[in-house]
This record gives C-alpha cells, sequence and structure tokens, in this order.
C-alpha cells in the first residue's frame, strides 16, 4: 500500500479489517445488528464512528446512520457544529442514511448546475 500513498497506519486498518472479514468476525450483511457490528468495527485500531457508520450504510443497509461530522454534510447545511446537527437529525429518525444521502445529492445538483 505504501507505493499508492497509504500510511502504514491505514495499511494496517485495512488489513486488519480484511483480516476480521475474512474471519468471519464482523457481519456485513443485510440482517446483521448494525449497532453490534459497529461496536467491533471500532475496536479495530484506525476506525471511528464516522467510517463505521459509513460501512454499516453501505453494506448492511442500515437505515439510521448519520455522518455528522461528515464534509458533505457540513457543507450541505453550512453554519451548523456537529451537535446541532446531531438534533436537527433526531426528527429523521430512523431514515437518517437517505436524509445523509439527500444532503450529498444537493452538493451534486449544485456541481451540475455549475
Amino acid at each position: 500500500f505504501g507505493a499508492l500513498g497509504v500510511t502504514s497506519a491505514r495499511a494496517n486498518t485495512i488489513y486488519m479489517l480484511a483480516h476480521a472479514f475474512a474471519q468471519g468476525k464482523i457481519d456485513f450483511g443485510l440482517c446483521a445488528d448494525p449497532k453490534k457490528e459497529m461496536r467491533k468495527l471500532m475496536m479495530i485500531r484506525g476506525i471511528g464512528g464516522w467510517t463505521a457508520q459509513y460501512i454499516a450504510m453501505r453494506t448492511m443497509g442500515w437505515p439510521d446512520a448519520f455522518l455528522e461530522t461528515d464534509s458533505g454534510v457540513k457543507k450541505a447545511l453550512p453554519g451548523r457544529t456537529a451537535k446541532e446537527l446531531r438534533v436537527m437529525a433526531q426528527a429523521w429518525r430512523p431514515w437518517r442514511s437517505y436524509a445523509t444521502m439527500n444532503l450529498w445529492n444537493t452538493l451534486q445538483e449544485e456541481r451540475d448546475v455549475l
């Protein structure tokens, strides 16, 4: 991974994630319990809340992920702190993943107009 510009710490995270997947220690399936699997993901050094929620949203189809620290979310809803975004997103439960994707799509539409 070094030749690709990936730091050794990130390469180790990727390795540990792949190892956990190959060993069946983390369930990425649609029937998985996202909260349980996110706790396991965050036990891997280098994986935090944003990454765990993103993985749960994309691989497990979890409809309630909300990435309040995501740069796209912050750009789509400017002038708000992560805490304010989290509070605002409570009204979108249990469909916050869809709200997140809609926020990202507004940025794409903005680029398309330009």
